[in-house]
């Protein structure tokens, strides 16, 4: 298994050469890759957390979790509530640190609120936001509304 976040690339299996180069065509254009051994991850390192952290964004990424800021949620199966017009969206905040003598991974269940709402609603829905027609809307100030 390769772990690759384009900065740095991580290897299960030991490059026993100190520099590897290959050549390849992209596009019809000779590209040449070189890749060198820098060290090992240990663990308990920091690199094995990023490792660990990487491969948990993948599996949520295969999951098809979407991802809202730094957490991840289920936007296939959101809870509607069209009385309120808001939509739940479960998800996950995963946390992986350092602890004690080992490391501590750290999954929580959550929610993320997703207003169902216009912003015609929201203002009380003036005379600007029922005017008719294609063209432009202007807004109480004067200025057009896209």
């Amino acid at each position: 298994m390769q772990v690759l976040d384009f900065i740095e690339q991580y290897w299960k299996t030991y490059l026993e050469i100190g520099r590897l180069e290959i050549m390849t065509r992209s596009q019809n254009e000779p590209m040449q890759i070189k890749l060198r051994l820098v060290s090992i991850a240990k663990p308990g390192d920091l690199a094995c957390i990023q490792i660990y952290n990487i491969m948990v964004r993948i599996c949520f990424q295969l999951l098809e979790l979407t991802l809202m800021g730094r957490n991840y949620f289920d936007h296939t199966s959101p809870i509607q509530m069209p009385q309120h017009r808001l939509s739940l969206w479960p998800g996950f905040v995963s946390t992986l640190r350092q602890h004690d003598a080992g490391m501590l991974y750290c999954v929580e269940l959550t929610h993320k609120v997703i207003r169902m709402d216009t912003q015609c609603r929201a203002d009380g829905g003036g005379e600007w936001c029922r005017s008719p027609g294609p063209g432009p809307r202007r807004g109480p100030d004067g200025l057009g509304i896209s």
